[in-house]
Order: C-alpha cells, then structure tokens, then sequence
C-alpha cells in the first residue's frame, strides 16, 4: 500500500491513472451508446436489468409496438400489467 501511495506521488504515475479510468469510463459509454442507439434494445436491456419493475415492460411493450412487433408487444405490456396492475401510460 504504501508502495502504492508513493507512485501516486509522482506526475507521471497520476496522469497513467487518470488515463486508465478515462479509458475504462470510455469502454463502458460506448457500450452503452450501443445498447440505446434502439429503443428495443435499451429497454430489452433494461428489463434484463430490472426484471421486477413494470415501468420497465410497459415501455418495451411500447418500442415492440413502435416496431410493429405486436406478440412481443403484447407480452411485455402482459408483463406490466401482471407487476402493477394499476399500471397507465403516464
């Protein structure tokens, strides 16, 4: 550790770090770039994420029916709707 502490003392050693954390906060904004150029995927992706909320499938069902994929649609909205049943579009 305190090796550590001391190579961060130095000029050099502080701009490799900075480098390495914008490379890796670079890594992950294109990744997700990728994952919202769609709409379906941002949600789908979303929804793998929270599988648990409604908000989530309502606005999947909602890019399924934009894309005229209304069985998928039809699915996500049923899915919604069985997490909250009080669920509208807001």
């Amino acid at each position: 550790m305190a090796y550590l502490l001391d190579a961060m003392a130095r000029p050099a050693a502080r701009v490799l770090a900075a480098a390495a954390i914008v490379a890796w906060l670079g890594a992950g904004a294109c990744s997700a770039n990728q994952a919202w150029r769609d709409p379906v995927a941002m949600w789908e992706d979303a929804a793998r994420k929270s599988p648990g909320k409604a908000r989530v499938h309502w606005n999947l069902g909602k890019a399924y029916f934009e894309k005229r994929d209304y069985d998928r649609a039809r699915a996500a909205t049923e899915r919604a709707l069985a997490l909250d049943p009080g669920l509208t579009a807001r």
